[in-house]
């Protein structure tokens, strides 16, 4: 009776010790393939990250290309009050001139010529607040040209990353 009980338990220590090594063979698969996964998974997230700085440098290289045209833009929005100012001066002067030249010309219609004093206060006063009127639009207009810039990269890099 022993040696059958041997044998039995020789097959026994067999069974279980190949069923041992199985299922560790399975977990080292299970294993192996949870890292396989975890590795390519890590891969496509760093991928996905790298893209997605390179979109927002993207777009950071762009704002920075449209902020410099709007530095030109506002240069030459300068450029253009400082040749209304200049302009406006010319008038102021001219203004300046004709009512000297009246007054020294006058005689005895005072009436006419009080009128047409009246009339180049008028221009001049028109012609001021014409062109107050124009610095007051160029600034804005360099305001809102830049809040369109800012709103079209951010739009743009939005839809980039849907």
């Amino acid at each position: 009776m022993t040696k059958p009980l041997l044998i039995a338990l020789a097959a026994l220590f067999l069974v279980v010790g190949g069923y041992l090594k199985g299922s560790h063979d399975k977990a080292q698969k299970w294993a192996l393939s949870d890292a396989k996964r975890i590795q390519i998974e890590t891969q496509a997230a760093l991928k996905a990250s790298e893209d997605a700085r390179k979109k927002e440098q993207d777009a950071i290289d762009k704002l920075a290309q449209k902020q410099k045209e709007l530095i030109y833009e506002k240069e030459n929005t300068k450029l253009a009050v400082s040749n209304a100012d200049n302009e406006l001066n010319r008038l102021r002067q001219t203004i300046a001139n004709l009512k000297h030249q009246q007054s020294t010309t006058s005689t005895s219609a005072s009436a006419p010529n009080e009128a047409t004093t009246q009339s180049w206060d008028l221009l001049e006063q028109c012609s001021t607040e014409y062109t107050e009127m124009g610095k007051i639009a160029d600034e804005q207009r360099d305001e809102l040209a830049e809040w369109q810039v800012y709103g079209q990269v951010i739009d743009e890099f939005r839809e980039v990353n849907k």
